[in-house]
């Protein structure tokens, strides 16, 4: 099934009248541009009037009569379409032309969409955002829209890591592993990876305070199973890391010893930025 077949099923939510282009050519040629760095209104029309001839060979139009959409067009259209939908759809394309998942590396992580913001600095405060889940390997992405009001980061993120854990080409072999922010140290979250036979590495900060005490605490008192040091120069920045790996406490609590939990690695960065000192931990 094609991309385009995919997008003719979403429903043209605009008037008859008036209508120039079909909907599923004005989101073929907005992903395409973005996919080529032509992101906003503006950019999507440059990227048509550049690329004239190529979309023209591409999609079977006439180049001496085909005209392509404006910056304006391209607005109206992304202010009307079920930004979900279009989501959907595109991960539903995705996923039938995906390489097999078995024994990825993937990432997760949200970010939002800084022109939807509205409600400033308050509890109005309403965002839409991009929750990812990325297949360093072989490039494959899931993606679900959320808006900050109705769900959160976490509940969505969990959603993604169902579908992707559940997927017919992982569930054939071994999975790989996930890596995951702070914000991600979930009891549930992590249990659903282990469930699934998941290695992870997740963040650990003060969001889970109790947990991050007791790591702090296996710093000071115990001896690492290992340990490893790094240095790197990387855009004027001057770095080095010392990763130890900590077995998990006989005192974990068992909440933890069941979201699968075995080891604990602390990091410390510290180095030159800017010309002044920095130290992280």
């Amino acid at each position: 099934m094609t991309l385009i077949t995919q997008l003719k099923t979403i429903q043209d939510p605009r008037g008859k009248r008036g209508r120039r282009y079909p909907l599923w050519f004005l989101l073929f040629v907005a992903l395409l541009g973005s996919l080529c760095g032509y992101w906003g209104y503006r950019p999507l029309e440059k990227f048509c009037q550049k690329h004239h001839q190529s979309l023209c060979e591409l999609l079977a139009l006439d180049p001496e009569t085909a005209v392509m959409p404006s910056y304006s067009t391209f607005r109206r259209v992304f202010q009307i379409v079920d930004a979900q939908v279009w989501v959907e759809v595109f991960n539903g394309w995705a996923g039938l032309h995906a390489p097999p998942s078995a024994g990825l590396l993937w990432s997760i992580d949200g970010k939002s969409i800084k022109c939807t913001s509205v409600g400033g600095n308050t509890n109005e405060q309403d965002f839409a955002a991009l929750v990812s889940v990325y297949g360093q390997q072989a490039g494959v992405v899931q993606l679900a829209l959320m808006y900050n009001r109705k769900e959160s980061e976490i509940g969505v993120a969990k959603r993604l890591l169902e579908a992707v854990t559940c997927a017919p080409s992982l569930a054939q072999s071994l999975p790989g592993g996930f890596s995951l922010d702070a914000l991600h140290a979930q009891v549930d979250t992590l249990e659903l990876l282990e469930s699934r036979h998941c290695h992870y590495l997740v963040g650990l900060k003060a969001n889970q305070k109790l947990l991050l005490k007791q790591m702090q605490r296996l710093v000071q008192q115990e001896c690492p199973l290992s340990q490893a040091n790094h240095d790197e120069t990387l855009h004027g920045r001057q770095t080095q890391r010392t990763v130890r790996v900590y077995a998990a406490p006989p005192d974990l609590p068992k909440r933890w010893t069941k979201a699968g939990i075995t080891r604990l690695i602390w990091v410390k960065r510290q180095g030159i930025r800017s010309g002044n000192p920095f130290t992280h931990e």
